[in-house]
């Protein structure tokens, strides 16, 4: 199983852990902004680490619900500088990453559909978003139902 480590911009310097699972994804989401259930909530989180465990955690450990960017959106050094940044300033990391970052939200997110997509290059999923999407407009409602809506919607 493969899990991330996630901050938010929150005031505490530590991170959560989240589960993915490999046999989905098999590429490295470090440095990519995720969706995670966070308070009975989604919240956009940033992953600072990914990591392999067989051992079992003595907590319940959350599955993330999509994932937003389709490459990193810092370098290793980026993060480097804004990790001196936290320990200078006594700031916690998601604080100083999210600070540093365009704002996303969900809210405010808005899509366009080109009618003359070739539907022949697509996915089946791929189709059945496209489908979804002419339909329904709400982005949290399409998000609650189709699992890594981010992921399929920039190959789109």
């Amino acid at each position: 199983m493969k899990y991330l480590k996630v901050i938010f911009n929150i005031n505490l310097n530590d991170f959560f852990i989240y589960a993915i699972n490999s046999q989905i994804l098999n590429e490295n989401l470090t440095f990519k902004r995720v969706l995670v259930p966070f308070k009975n909530k989604l919240v956009v989180g940033f992953v600072v680490e990914e990591f392999s465990q067989n051992e079992k955690f003595d907590f319940n450990v959350e599955n993330i619900v999509d994932i937003i960017d389709e490459f990193p959106i810092i370098t290793l050094k980026e993060f480097e500088f804004y990790k001196w940044m936290s320990e200078y300033y006594i700031v916690p990391l998601g604080q100083i990453i999210f600070n540093a970052l365009p704002v996303f939200s969900i809210d405010k997110f808005k899509i366009n559909i080109n009618d003359n997509a070739d539907l022949a290059i697509l996915s089946e999923r791929e189709i059945e978003l496209l489908n979804i999407l002419k339909i329904e407009k709400n982005i949290k409602k399409i998000q609650k139902n189709f699992k890594f809506f981010f992921i399929y919607l920039n190959s789109l």
